[in-house]
């Protein structure tokens, strides 16, 4: 993945939140390894004519995780995670894409790495 280090933090904790509005993902990282969470939408990727995901994660096998959080219209979601991978991975077998679509009387999902 191609990397902008003002748009990226290494995180260990057991778990690993990520939120945007009401839509919010838990990755569960029982064994506190070293994660590599990327800020896509609004950091890496300013410019709002750009289809993008919200965030990416990189686990330390190297394999990348998209995410795009949302509570509807998950047609377009799947556009803009097909777009961002386009636009930043290197080597699309280390790719997974996730979508976080969260209701508002739903618990956040969760997810274990």
């Amino acid at each position: 993945m191609k990397s902008l280090p003002e748009c990226e933090e290494y995180r260990t904790d057991k778990k690993i939140v990520l939120q945007e509005n009401r839509s919010k993902i838990t990755f569960l990282n029982l064994n506190q390894d070293k994660i590599l969470k990327i800020k896509i939408d609004g950091c890496v990727i300013n410019d709002n004519n750009v289809l993008r995901c919200d965030y990416a994660i990189v686990l330390c096998n190297e394999v990348e995780i998209y995410i795009e959080l949302k509570g509807s219209d998950i047609s377009h979601a799947v556009k803009q995670i097909e777009s961002t991978i386009t636009l930043l991975s290197e080597d699309s077998k280390k790719v997974i894409a996730q979508l976080g679509e969260i209701d508002k009387i739903s618990k956040p999902d969760k997810v274990a790495l």
